[in-house]
């Protein structure tokens, strides 16, 4: 099954796969566009309401959101509740930019609900923390390959800051 895109702009593409949301960040992510990510993942919960799951992959030299946007992320994150079953933030930035980003999200966790968000280092980790609770008609030994997959398909049109700044709206 391929990933469905149903958003994207210049900073950040999201994607459904089963009961997952893909997010593939680039860019900075202000409030307007935390925003249409909580509406993603309340639509996704509407499609499966025992749960969801999200990866959300911060490339390199992805920068850290405002706070206007980390409130927003607390807010849909908080309403979602025990209905998101697991968040996984692949960071992909090194150095202080790196630890920035993991601070800033054990913040969130914290404020959240403790333990529901995991920051791991690679798109296989996230897979890891993810795959048992992915709703699908595959067999469990075959969901960690789908949905890697599904991850690089979401990610291998990424094409960098020159993308054309008119956004694409499918939700």
């Amino acid at each position: 099954m391929q990933p469905e895109i149903v958003y994207e702009d210049e900073r950040y593409r999201i994607a459904f796969w089963n009961n997952v949301c893909i997010c593939d960040v680039w860019g900075e992510v202000d409030g307007p566009r935390m925003q249409r990510l909580g509406d993603c993942y309340r639509t996704l919960l509407a499609r499966y309401p025992k749960g969801v799951l999200g990866i959300s992959a911060l490339r390199p030299h992805t920068p850290v959101s405002p706070s206007e946007a980390r409130a927003e992320s607390v807010f849909f994150l908080k309403e979602l509740g025990d209905k998101l079953i697991h968040l996984a933030m692949v960071i992909e930035a090194d150095g202080v930019l790196g630890l920035m980003l993991r601070s800033v999200l054990r913040g969130v966790n914290a404020l959240v609900r403790p333990g529901r968000v995991f920051i791991v280092e690679s798109v296989e980790k996230a897979v890891a923390v993810c795959a048992s609770s992915v709703v699908c008609n595959l067999r469990p030994e075959d969901v960690p390959l789908q949905l890697t997959a599904a991850i690089a398909s979401v990610r291998a049109k990424f094409d960098g800051p020159q993308r054309s700044a008119a956004p694409r709206r499918a939700v």
